[in-house]
């Protein structure tokens, strides 16, 4: 794993230019903003985060209004390779938002998801990010993770719509058959993991502290300035849930909500599963605490 270091802003007064320049000639972009995207062992971030803190520049929090001024938006990036897969037990399945889109509108009365006709019948996606955070994936992923007996995967019906509108003909429920393709399945578990360690550092949406016991209504997990979090669990606690291969977490990622939108967290031989059948989406490692 490698660590990437994303830097933007503040808004430099046009005589401090040179001086940063000097450290990182091609850092300023046609605004005027000064934009850094380097390893974070390359020895100009050093550098370049000293010369800001010295004058009194400081790294946005991500909660509060950012003081433009003042205030430059840092955002640290892990970078895994195949193994930091291999070697983790557990893994966060975690399509990108930005890559692995499926656009859907909400559920309907009977709890199924209600996907976009246009977003999916052109889709050559393994797995999807639905845009309220749920995965979803084409039926001949579920065939391939089906026939592993893969402990507690679970998957819901999903229905296609043609999108959404004032128009009731435009959410009515249509039939994979007329949208011309198989049809997509949530991807989901019938077991719900404990909460997650201690250490883990949660929030909600103003950034206020959420404990372990109130995180099912809706949190957000902070790690530093990690654009993704690692989540961790205490070895303990684990023990004492039901061997699994997919399970759901106990937390509700996003918004304080009644709506529950937890992360899937899958073994290492679900991992293998998608590797050897070639599936692509994107995994993180999840943290076993020993104590």
């Amino acid at each position: 794993m490698r660590t990437m270091v994303h830097l933007r802003g503040p808004a430099l007064p046009h005589q401090q230019r040179p001086e940063l320049a000097e450290i990182y000639p091609d850092g300023f972009d046609s605004l005027g903003y000064f934009t850094v995207w380097l390893p974070s062992d390359d020895p100009r971030i050093v550098r370049i985060q000293h010369w800001l803190e010295v004058r009194n520049y400081r790294a946005w929090n991500k909660w509060t209004p950012r003081i433009r001024d003042v205030e430059y938006d840092l955002t640290l990036v892990r970078k895994y390779d195949d193994a930091d897969y291999d070697r983790a037990e557990y893994l966060e399945l975690s399509p990108d938002i930005s890559d692995h889109t499926i656009s859907d509108v909400d559920r309907d009365e009977h709890g199924r998801l209600r996907l976009r006709r246009k977003s999916v019948k052109s889709s050559k996606l393994d797995f999807g990010r639905a845009v309220l955070g749920y995965i979803v994936v084409p039926e001949r992923v579920k065939t391939i993770l089906e026939a592993q007996d893969l402990k507690h995967l679970a998957f819901k019906p999903t229905v296609a719509v043609k999108g959404i509108g004032l128009a009731e003909e435009r959410c009515t429920p249509m039939s994979w058959e007329s949208v011309g393709i198989p049809p997509w399945w949530e991807l989901t578990s019938d077991l719900t993991l404990p909460p997650l360690s201690p250490s883990m550092d949660l929030r909600d949406d103003l950034g206020n502290h959420v404990t372990r016991e109130d995180a099912a209504m809706g949190c957000v997990p902070k790690d530093g300035f990690y654009n993704h979090p690692e989540l961790h669990y205490r070895r303990a606690d684990l023990a004492q849930a039901e061997r699994f291969d997919v399970a759901r977490t106990f937390e509700s990622f996003g918004p304080r909500s009644p709506i529950q939108r937890p992360s899937i967290i899958v073994s290492q031989r679900f991992y293998q599963t998608c590797a050897r059948h070639g599936l692509k989406t994107e995994w993180v490692p999840v943290r076993v605490d020993e104590d």
